[in-house]
């Protein structure tokens, strides 16, 4: 009877500690924090990226080339760059514009405001966002002129 009472004991302490770490760990991202974490496994520092939008982003536009953005956090928003224009024949020029910042995202959907250059004027337009897979889908209507980006994951 002592065996199988100190068996029982043995398995429920194994049980217990190979419990701990997934009691411990959670996996919820508090949305209006995106900060980067510092993970340190095996005495290894690993920067985490938090925000789901962070990274870069292509734009195919059909006539007049592509456009390449980089999302990343500034100042605890997150906000876009254009850093590189293609044109239709694969010429490309380094870029460093303003273009975009974000107001909100929640659940793969989000709202922000998106700066369009025409006419030599610049536009601060508001914009809806849904994150689809590895592409993004940036929607706006200013004054009549509607359109619907597809940012693809680069």
């Amino acid at each position: 009877m002592s065996n199988i009472k100190l068996i029982s004991i043995s398995t429920f302490i194994i049980i217990v500690l190979a419990g701990i770490p997934h009691f411990l760990e959670t996996n919820t991202i508090n949305v209006s924090n995106y900060k980067e974490k510092e993970v340190v496994k095996e005495e290894t520092t690993i920067k985490v990226s938090k925000h789901p939008l962070e990274g870069k982003w292509k734009v195919d536009y059909r006539e007049e080339g592509s456009v390449m953005y980089q999302l990343k956090m500034e100042h605890n928003k997150l906000v876009g760059y254009s850093i590189k224009l293609m044109d239709v024949k694969g010429q490309f020029t380094s870029d460093h514009t303003k273009i975009f910042t974000l107001t909100s995202f929640i659940n793969n959907k989000g709202k922000g405001i998106y700066s369009v250059a025409y006419k030599n004027k610049i536009y601060d337009i508001p914009c809806k966002l849904e994150l689809k897979s590895s592409e993004l889908y940036v929607s706006y209507d200013y004054y009549g002129y509607k359109d619907t980006e597809i940012w693809k994951r680069q």
